[in-house]
């Protein structure tokens, strides 16, 4: 367990190196922070962390939001053969309340194999993060995401790599095709921002951020 949980805070050291780490924060806390202004006192903050993975992101959500939080984390490796203490024994911040559900001091993380095991409890998403997980996915596949979130979700976070910066985004898909074994697709953000504003969001100006040869774009879109 103890090695586990130094592995872990290894790999979070490891991400601020490779990661706009402070640039997401900061969108996303600019992002939660207008959300919550709006919510009646005692309101969770209902997310997704889309492709959450080892829940690196959701963790540094939670801990940084405005208010309490509720995080739908979605990923198909949460599947019925997936051990939840995998995730305990990484990190010190969540305590596991059931074999789908982890708590911490200011929330609550429900595991879901898919977008629609959500939907099914949840009337309202306040935000939706969707970190490096768009270029691992099929075109069609990312589209039908969009749709049903459009009718749920009141913004959405984009961090993902752009296909635009040829040489640099070669380098991404060569390291998570060679060391990961990963399927790539190009992201292009000009025709991300196309769909989002076709589903009637507003989505802001896309930031280019490098890091190492990362080729890192953030953006976000929000329905008025």
């Amino acid at each position: 367990m103890g090695f586990n949980k130094f592995m872990g805070g290894l790999r979070k050291v490891g991400r601020q190196y490779v990661l706009p780490v402070r640039k997401i924060q900061q969108t996303i806390h600019l992002v939660l922070k207008n959300i919550s202004k709006e919510m009646d006192a005692g309101d969770y903050l209902n997310m997704i962390d889309l492709g959450a993975g080892t829940l690196f992101w959701t963790e540094q959500i939670i801990k940084n939001a405005p208010t309490k939080c509720r995080m739908y984390a979605v990923d198909p490796i949460y599947d019925e053969k997936f051990n939840i203490d995998t995730v305990i024994s990484k990190s010190a911040f969540f305590k596991k309340a059931d074999d789908k559900k982890l708590i911490c001091e200011n929330g609550e993380v429900y595991l879901c194999q898919s977008i629609d095991d959500i939907f099914l409890d949840c009337e309202r998403i306040d935000c939706t993060f969707i970190c490096d997980t768009i270029h691992h996915i099929d075109l069609a596949i990312w589209q039908s995401i969009f749709d049903a979130l459009s009718d749920k979700s009141k913004s959405i976070i984009i961090k993902d790599m752009d296909a635009y910066r040829k040489f640099r985004n070669a380098l991404n898909r060569l390291h998570d095709r060679v060391l990961n074994g990963e399927k790539i697709v190009n992201v292009y953000p000009d025709r991300l921002c196309q769909e989002l504003l076709g589903k009637g969001y507003t989505v802001s100006k896309i930031k280019p951020v490098y890091k190492l040869w990362y080729p890192h774009f953030i953006m976000f879109a929000i329905k008025k």
